[in-house]
């Protein structure tokens, strides 16, 4: 009896964890850019060690009564408080491991939304360069591709994009006024090389 009013006070405090702790996706999470819910097995795992702790309490009340043949003691209630608190503490286990579950595929449902999201992405800006070359007049280049480090190259100077090719043309001469009459022709100015 000792044990049970020792007990009984930190199994009422410690109802459900999973019930209080854990919380599965929020609801149309299917449409947000970002969330967050317990992924943690902490709750449901601290649930089932107080099943398993009020189950053996339980057996042990249950065991301690059919030995003795003193009927005015009041095991009955003591069996009936843990069988209860059994229950509670595996109901609370299983609706923590469903939600854990729910929050998992949520999760894998989004990083699978926003790696298709990416892909989407990197298609658009690639039409929409081949575009602009086009308008520019520019043949047809490879579509852009983000630079990607390996781990050999991680160490060294970020990657930059190569200088644009330099023109091909000789800039045109300068412009000479017409001759004036009157007045000798001025030399040309030198023509600066590249």
């Amino acid at each position: 009896m000792r044990v049970f009013l020792l007990c009984l006070p930190a199994c009422l405090l410690l109802q459900g964890c999973s019930f209080l702790f854990t919380h599965g996706p929020p609801p149309e999470h299917e449409k947000l850019d970002y969330f967050d819910c317990d992924a943690s097995a902490a709750g449901p795992v601290a649930d089932v060690s107080w099943a398993l702790t009020d189950g053996v309490m339980t057996a042990a009340l249950v065991s301690a009564n059919n030995r003795t043949d003193d009927t005015s003691r009041p095991g009955g209630t003591s069996v009936g408080i843990f069988t209860a608190l059994t229950a509670v503490h595996t109901a609370s286990a299983i609706y923590g491991a469903v939600k854990i579950n729910q929050c998992s595929d949520a999760r894998e449902h989004l990083r699978q939304r926003i790696s298709t999201s990416t892909v989407e992405n990197q298609r658009i800006i690639n039409e929409l360069q081949r575009q602009l070359d086009a308008a520019r007049g520019m043949p047809n280049q490879a579509p852009y591709q983000a630079p990607v480090q390996s781990s050999s190259t991680a160490s060294q100077a970020p990657l930059v994009p190569p200088p644009p090719p330099a023109p091909t043309t000789q800039p045109a001469a300068p412009l000479v006024p017409p001759p004036v009459p009157g007045i000798p022709p001025a030399a040309p100015p030198p023509i600066p090389n590249p």
